[in-house]
């Protein structure tokens, strides 16, 4: 019991030692350190550390420098400081970090000067663009193989060109860009044209047909699109291109369907002064260009009752209303009753079936 009551006050004894302010003599130093005199700073320098050289220089330069070029430069470090910065987004528990202002800045003035110039190049383009065209304006009744085949060209050049999406896709008013880079509308433009005195080995198209359903199996395609462009009906298409061929492609004039009369400015060959038959026939080197001159001649005011005629007969009314036109020359015409021969043909080979298909 003693003991513990003497290491009990040895504790409370400790503690108000501790609490009790020091004294003097704990708090002088001066018998452990010497006295440093003026002296003793002379002989061993200043007991300091000197700046090194680096930052001497730059704190004489900034000491140097007036107050308003240290706000300067402190200005444009906290600019910089700010357009480098990425904003932090939160979104779904996750931190996004955006693109750096100064990239948002350049973009915005990339795109002002982009806007800028646009005004400026338009009309460098639009000169380029009417130095390699010749405009056409579409008038009621137009159709793209007439347009084409004036201007001596393939339907497909007249659509590629003012990038059509059908053959069709045209209006009254439109205006349509016609190349003429195209050799025939070169040629036409220098008053050219070519002559053939006779059947011509074609370049562009090598297939020959004979036979009547190897001719209708062949100019399928081509009478279809003909009568997208014109109205008239497949079937009566199919026995004129027939009855004119001799069911034979290609013929005398070439892939000229329809036996259409010279073109200006197009290829030809002499009729050889057959009955009813013009002084010289358009030459179609190629199917498609038979299409064309086929639909040129079609629009015609001489054949305007022809598309109305299929609209409120059928192809019987269509293949008369033909029959009475100057494109008959008396072979569509065999009893006296206008198109006979080509109703004919139509019942025998059942072309009417190309009509619903």
């Amino acid at each position: 019991m003693r003991n513990k009551q003497q290491r009990q006050s040895a504790i409370t004894g400790l503690h108000e030692s501790l609490r009790a302010p020091e004294r003097a003599e704990m708090v002088d130093f001066s018998d452990v350190y010497p006295i440093i005199t003026p002296q003793m700073l002379a002989r061993h320098g200043s007991p300091h550390p000197q700046p090194l050289p680096r930052a001497r220089e730059r704190g004489a330069r900034r000491a140097s420098q007036s107050a308003p070029e240290i706000r300067g430069r402190d200005l444009v470090r906290r600019l910089w400081q700010l357009v480098s910065r990425r904003p932090h987004v939160r979104l779904r528990g996750h931190i996004w970090k955006l693109v750096p202002i100064w990239m948002v800045v350049n973009l915005a003035l990339l795109i002002l000067i982009v806007a800028a110039m646009i005004p400026r190049a338009l009309p460098a383009l639009r000169s380029a663009t009417n130095a390699s065209c010749a405009w056409y304006t579409v008038a009621s009744g137009d159709t793209i193989y007439a347009i084409s085949a004036s201007y001596h060209l393939t339907a497909e050049t007249v659509v590629q060109a003012n990038h059509l999406k059908s053959y069709g896709d045209i209006t009254a008013g439109q205006r349509l860009c016609i190349p003429l880079n195209g050799p025939l509308v070169q040629a036409a433009a220098q008053g050219q044209q070519d002559q053939v005195d006779g059947p011509n080995t074609l370049t562009n198209e090598k297939k020959t047909v004979s036979g009547e359903a190897a001719f209708i199996q062949y100019a399928l395609p081509y009478a279809r699109s003909a009568h997208q462009q014109t109205g008239w009906p497949v079937s009566m298409i199919l026995a004129q291109w027939g009855l004119e061929h001799g069911w034979n492609v290609p013929g005398f004039t070439g892939y000229n369907w329809g036996n259409v009369g010279a073109l200006p400015g197009v290829p030809h060959v002499a009729s050889g002064g057959m009955p009813g038959a013009p002084p010289s026939f358009s030459y179609a080197p190629t199917p498609i260009d038979g299409v064309n001159y086929y639909v040129a001649v079609a629009a015609l005011p001489f054949y305007s009752a022809v598309a109305p005629a299929a609209r409120q007969g059928g192809p019987d009314a269509a293949a008369r209303a033909l029959g009475a036109s100057p494109w008959d020359a008396g072979h569509y015409t065999s009893n006296g009753s206008p198109g006979s021969s080509l109703i004919t043909i139509m019942q025998d080979f059942n072309l009417y079936q190309y009509d619903t298909n």
